[in-house]
């Protein structure tokens, strides 16, 4: 798998996913630097797909407030997959296992100090990650 064509939109490892999706959601940085902590959601919805940003429509706007009543004001936002999936349906177990090279990748970029995991799906997809997250020090 290639970062560059998965990057440029053009990521076809899921039909169903490509013919659904608007763009490929990338990680959504909030807040001011000092990036420690990063939570991981299951997939993009309908918003975050048109808009391009993780967590942005009714769920993650709570989120993000409540977040902010804690004091947690820089954070990185992730999903288990990057295409919005029909109907905000659950993502298929071969398309987490696609995107968990994008996953991984981000760990190893970002080398997150908390990591989040917010579901069912966000779990099973960090699962196959965790031994090489360990050695990342």
């Amino acid at each position: 798998m290639s970062l560059i064509t998965a990057k440029d939109g053009n990521c076809s490892l899921c039909p169903s996913l490509v013919a659904s999706r608007t763009q490929i959601v990338e990680a959504t940085y909030v807040g001011p630097g000092a990036w420690r902590v990063v939570l991981i959601g299951e997939a993009p919805g309908r918003v975050e797909d048109h808009l391009g940003e993780n967590f942005i429509g009714d769920s993650g706007q709570k989120l993000r407030y409540q977040l902010a009543e804690v004091g947690i004001r820089s954070y990185i936002l992730l999903n288990a997959i990057r295409c919005w999936p029909l109907n905000n349906r659950t993502p298929k177990k071969d398309a987490v296992e696609n995107c968990n090279g994008w996953l991984l990748c981000d760990m190893v970029r970002i080398k997150p100090e908390v990591v989040v995991i917010l579901g069912r799906t966000a779990a099973s997809a960090m699962a196959p990650l965790l031994p090489q997250m360990s050695d990342l020090g």
